[in-house]
């Protein structure tokens, strides 16, 4: 199979999706699938783990956002809608302390950016050691969608043929 990297997470999200469809055949390639996929994911995802040194300065980052961040009645920082950032009072202030931060942790910083680009690359590889099961079409059970059979779409033949 001829797939990337980058691709493998919608896979494992679209099987995840179907595996509570019956079907014995269907089922059982769908849990194969999954466990291939999250072993997969998982070794992609460890190459992407944050150094000792690059932690420490998250940890440091994280208390200056919350630092620098509106607060609440009580006290607590406030969060943007989405709960993906701090509401922070002075972004022009607040953007110097964080390149200052930056600035005690050169190797860190360094050293991440180059592991976040080698991980881009890599999810833009074909995987091909990837062995997935494929299912058959008349193996469908009847109440999947045209949406979950389109996402399935690398994985559903018309017959299984033999390596």
């Amino acid at each position: 199979m001829k797939i990337k990297n980058k691709d493998l997470f919608a896979l494992l999200q679209a099987l995840s999706n179907v595996a509570h469809l019956q079907g014995v055949k269907f089922a059982y390639a769908v849990a194969k699938n999954i466990r291939i996929l999250q072993r997969e994911i998982q070794d992609l995802t460890k190459s992407l783990e944050p150094s000792k040194e690059y932690l420490r300065f998250d940890k440091k980052r994280i208390e200056l956002c919350e630092s620098m961040a509106e607060k609440d009645k009580d006290g607590k920082p406030l969060m943007t809608p989405d709960k993906t950032n701090y509401q922070i009072k002075d972004m022009k202030k607040f953007n110097k302390k964080l390149e200052e931060l930056k600035k005690e942790f050169p190797e860190a910083m360094k050293e991440r950016e180059k592991q976040v680009e080698e991980y881009n690359t890599l999810l833009e590889e074909y995987n091909h050691d990837i062995k997935l099961h494929y299912i058959k079409e008349e193996d469908l059970p009847q109440q999947i969608t045209s949406a979950q059979i389109l996402a399935l779409d690398e994985i559903i033949v018309d017959e299984i043929k033999e390596d």
